[in-house]
């Protein structure tokens, strides 16, 4: 663009306009030399502020729409007063990994969590958040290992287990098994 020429960009996300309003050749006043370069200003129009009206997991099964609503960090209208959350656009993928990764931790290693839907009411203020589900099969543990352990043996360390062969995969037990065995060294420091 040549110097003092002026382009008007719109770029539209949502419920945010943001307009270029300038971009041309601008003088380096710290250096009083002419620099190629493009000078960006963004005006902000900012839309409604919109209220989750509907959170709708389908395909969800094993877990209550209610916690993986929690999970999400988005949830509808609730009875008793309490109110619905604000929509945020950038929290989505943050929250559809949580999902995952709650689903993961309870042995659907192959779940499938994706963002299905966004259905906008007319005025732009409402939205319902379609999530889609598709949990697979629950994997169960298969076995149990101890790998270099000198100080304590092998079957002292799986006494009592947490989470022991045929059981459906758990983070959270694991975790506690963990936590045991961490315990058991630490008792013999």
């Amino acid at each position: 663009a040549d110097e003092g020429q002026r382009a008007v960009f719109h770029v539209r996300q949502e419920s945010v306009l943001l307009r270029l309003v300038e971009a041309m050749h601008f003088i380096d006043e710290q250096h009083g030399r002419a620099t190629v370069g493009v000078r960006l200003i963004l005006r902000v129009t900012e839309g409604p502020q919109v209220l989750v009206r509907d959170v709708r997991f389908e395909g969800a099964a094993y877990f209550s729409d209610t916690r993986l609503e929690e999970v999400l960090g988005m949830h509808a209208p609730r009875y008793l007063g309490l109110s619905s959350s604000w929509f945020q656009f950038e929290q989505l993928d943050p929250g559809l990994q949580r999902v995952r990764d709650l689903y993961r931790g309870s042995g659907f290693l192959n779940v499938e969590v994706f963002l299905a839907d966004l259905r906008f009411s007319q005025r732009k203020d409402e939205v319902v958040i379609v999530v889609a589900v598709r949990e697979r099969e629950r994997f169960r543990v298969n076995e149990v290992r101890f790998e270099g352990n000198s100080v304590i043996d092998t079957a002292e360390l799986a006494e009592d287990p947490f989470l022991a062969p045929g059981d459906f995969y758990d983070a959270a037990l694991r975790d506690r098994d963990r936590k045991r065995i961490s315990d058991l060294y630490g008792s013999r420091a």
